[in-house]
């Protein structure tokens, strides 16, 4: 089999969040399964071509949007494990940053438009394809943009049904690369009329997003596939970043690490006292899971160690507010 992975962000290349990371590690499972895998995202200022071994194709992809036509470079290289990649390079659109969404809207809606199209002109050159792996809105704006294909597509959402729609001018950038949808442009909404499979992170979250997507697409063609992770990144054994070794045989260096973490954090170093650690994501899904349960955990000792996406006062306002 050979899969097409659209992404907008690709660790260890670009960003940091939920589809970087899947994105990232998935291509590697599937290639140690030999499969071939293909992953397709934008050529972002902080990827350097010669760091990463990545060559340069003469020629351009062209596509047309808002009635200008735009030339992205096209840039090719491979892992280590097996897996091709192919960069798309726009000077001002993706080397003028790191982060797809930032800008106004019609920075963003432009970006998204000119990679969706570029994209969508590139995988159908591809030849022996079998399968084509779109993530996000951004990837919603490539299924449409790719169009009608007899090849199976799927739609994963690592935000839930987050997306973002614009209005006006700057909607109709996306052509037919996203649905109308109250006044505005959706890209998501085209993509998951598209795709033939939608996954979430869990079968819980699919549950949840049944009712809000029916109108737009077969609640039967949504499926929850647990979240993994890389075992040859997140392993305690071989983990450069901790202070101390450890594995299910010799569990000993776990305690290592919690004592260090108390002190690094100026903690008690108390063996037997829980440490619950949160990461709040951007769009405090985190934070609102822990308050609902935060009642009863804080009625035991325990310390509470948050890694804030922007500050902690909110938590500690919410927590204050608790019985």
């Amino acid at each position: 089999m050979h899969a097409i992975f659209v992404t907008a962000e690709i660790t260890p290349y670009s960003g940091a969040g939920p589809a970087a990371e899947v994105c990232g590690a998935l291509p590697k499972g599937l290639r140690s399964l030999d499969h071939a895998v293909t992953v397709v995202s934008p050529l972002y200022r902080s990827i350097d071509p010669d760091a990463h071994s990545l060559a340069r194709r003469l020629s351009k992809v062209e596509v047309e949007v808002g009635g200008e036509t735009q030339a992205c470079e096209i840039y090719t290289g491979r892992t280590v494990s097996g897996v091709e990649l192919i960069f798309l390079g726009h000077e001002t659109l993706f080397h003028g940053t790191d982060d797809f969404e930032l800008g106004d809207d019609e920075t963003v809606a432009r970006r998204a438009a000119v990679f969706a199209r570029a994209a969508a002109k590139v995988v159908s050159d591809l030849e022996d394809v079998d399968l084509v792996h779109a993530h996000d809105w951004v990837g919603g704006a490539f299924l449409a943009a790719l169009g009608e294909t007899a090849l199976p597509t799927v739609l994963t959402l690592h935000r839930g049904a987050e997306q973002r729609r614009f209005g006006g001018a700057v909607g109709e950038l996306f052509g037919d690369a996203a649905a109308d949808v109250d006044g505005a442009k959706a890209p998501l909404v085209a993509g998951l009329k598209r795709a033939q499979r939608v996954t979430v992170s869990s079968p819980r979250a699919a549950d949840a997003l049944r009712g809000t997507l029916a109108d737009v697409m077969d609640p039967e063609a949504l499926v929850g596939i647990p979240a993994g992770i890389d075992a040859s990144i997140w392993n305690p054994l071989t983990d450069p970043h901790l202070p101390h070794r450890f594995d299910p045989v010799d569990l000993g260096g776990k305690a290592k690490c919690k004592a260090e973490l108390q002190r690094d954090l100026e903690l008690p170093v108390e063996a037997e006292v829980p440490m619950v650690a949160l990461e709040e994501r951007s769009n405090g899904a985190g934070l609102e899971l822990f308050v609902k349960i935060a009642s009863q955990i804080l009625r035991n000792q325990v310390q509470l160690v948050f890694v804030a996406a922007d500050s902690p006062e909110p938590l500690v306002e919410r927590l204050d507010e608790l019985d």
